[in-house]
């Protein structure tokens, strides 16, 4: 996705230096993108407040718990709330991981990429005066409230009437409407205070009136998804590219993933009567959202032995999944415990080491692993994904031509699911408690409903929509188009 924005653009400008700034939670890009002569910049709060980060930041009185070791010397006041106080400090993080890299290497030419779940770059590119460029795979999944125009309008009257009026090539009211107006709310004003800007972006900080000088050229926006999955309309602004999907340049070959950890996942492949259906819920479970994982685990075996099917779950690390797969795996063991079992049994203790190499369950239907897993490499080799409807998985599985069964909880994964239905390539979105089911409720109708979505993703229809849909995506280079864009704007 974005990180492969950032490998593109760094293999074909080698005379730049290109930093990733992200979540330490996503420290396994480290290898990749050094290999592509990136470096990566870790913020160690949290990409998601889930409940579970409560009780890593949280004690009962209300105080902070642990904070990041890099900014140890914040001041967090007493009176504020605990996610306020998370957003202070990851604000504060990104505010010294940016000024760490332009006060050493600040030279002409320098900008700032973010996407829409970075503002915070929009703000710091203010306080450096650096351009700011947008990367995102994803459309801006909320609109602007209803009242926001007549609020704006009434709140900057000078400053609505410039953006109305805006000569061509620089920032105006369409640009705010798509996708700036979140840099207007009040949740920056505080912050932009303490970096002594003015409360209000496109203002001069004296006098809070429409800047006279320096009034921004229309910022590069760049989306990385298909033309031919999301439409452009004619009103986007007019510095808006559909580019095609990032994805990071890897060529793995099957003799590669042979003498690797991936050795087992082949073994089951080849075993395996027909393909897989792959199942991951990516980063759902470090949300918090898989609240019931070994209700997860039965009515996929349900599903599994009343189709007659076989499957790959990946577990992405999340701890309680992994526990409840692991409890499953001594069950089966029990069941047909014999002399040839033991060693398996010993193994199964070993949690990481174990689901690291796969773990089968249900009579071998179900292979399920943690780590990492290259998408597309695997997808390929599966008949049907089952998933959440992150942009990633959602890009990975478009590319391969494999049909999906979409189920989001969150954020843009509503937007994705019901534009994988729309453009045919997955029924309609599956709801939650369909493949997640509540605690302590009986999982006959989860099994019920995901064995016809399944059975409707396996369609004819699909899976001819999906095939000719792939063959359209492979044939893109987006991180070539999104690369080129970039170096017509920076110069380089």
């Amino acid at each position: 996705m974005v990180q492969a924005v950032a490998a593109g653009l760094a293999e074909a400008k080698p005379h730049c230096l290109v930093f990733f700034i992200t979540h330490l939670a996503h420290e396994s890009l480290t290898k990749v993108l050094s290999a592509s002569g990136v470096s990566f910049v870790s913020i160690t709060s949290p990409p998601v407040l889930s409940a579970s980060c409560l009780h890593r930041y949280i004690t009962a009185d209300d105080s902070v718990n642990t904070r990041p070791q890099s900014i140890q010397d914040v001041n967090v006041h007493p009176g504020i709330g605990w996610k306020l106080r998370i957003e202070e400090l990851h604000r504060q993080e990104c505010l010294i991981a940016v000024g760490n890299i332009l006060n050493c290497e600040h030279q002409h030419g320098d900008h700032i990429i973010i996407n829409f779940f970075a503002l915070e770059g929009w703000h710091l590119a203010e306080v450096y005066q650096v351009p700011c460029a947008v990367a995102a795979p994803y459309v801006m999944p909320y609109s602007a409230p209803v009242s926001f125009e007549r609020s704006f309008m009434k709140r900057h009257p000078l400053l609505y009437d410039k953006l109305k009026r805006r000569v061509p090539g620089t920032v105006g009211w369409e640009d705010v409407m798509h996708w700036m107006w979140p840099l207007f709310t009040d949740r920056w004003t505080e912050w932009r205070a303490k970096l002594h800007l003015s409360s209000c972006p496109l203002t001069d900080p004296v006098t809070d009136l429409p800047r006279v000088h320096n009034w921004p050229s229309e910022p590069l926006l760049l989306y990385g998804f298909s033309k031919h999955v999301v439409e452009c309309p004619p009103y986007w602004p007019s510095t808006a590219h559909a580019c095609g999907f990032w994805f990071l340049r890897e060529r793995i070959s099957d003799s590669e993933f042979q003498q690797s950890a991936y050795s087992e996942l082949i073994a089951f492949l080849k075993e395996s009567t027909i393909s897989p259906i792959f199942f991951g819920l990516s980063s759902i479970g470090s949300m918090g959202l898989i609240d019931n994982p070994k209700g997860m685990l039965d009515v996929l075996g349900g599903v599994l032995r009343a189709a007659d099917r076989y499957a790959i779950l990946f577990t992405a690390a999340h701890a309680p999944l992994e526990a409840a797969v692991l409890d499953a795996a001594n069950q089966d063991d029990r069941q047909t415990a014999n002399d040839a079992d033991e060693e398996l049994q010993k193994e199964v203790l070993a949690v990481e080491k174990v689901l690291q190499q796969g773990i089968r369950l249900f009579g071998n239907r179900l292979f399920c692993m943690s780590g990492s897993l290259p998408y597309l490499w695997l997808f390929p080799k599966c008949s049907l994904i089952v998933h959440h409807g992150g942009s990633g998985t959602t890009a990975a599985a478009l590319q391969s031509g494999i049909p999906q069964v979409i189920c989001p909880f969150v954020l843009d994964q509503f937007y994705w699911a019901e534009r994988m239905a729309w453009i045919a390539v997955a029924p309609e979105p599956l709801k939650k408690e369909y493949l997640v089911p509540p605690a302590h409720s009986e999982t006959h109708i989860a099994v019920d409903k995901l064995l016809r979505a399944i059975n409707e993703a396996s369609s004819p229809r699909i899976r001819a929509c999906a095939a000719e849909l792939g063959e359209k995506i492979r044939n893109e280079d987006g991180v070539n188009v999104a690369v080129e864009a970039l170096c017509r704007t920076m110069l380089i």
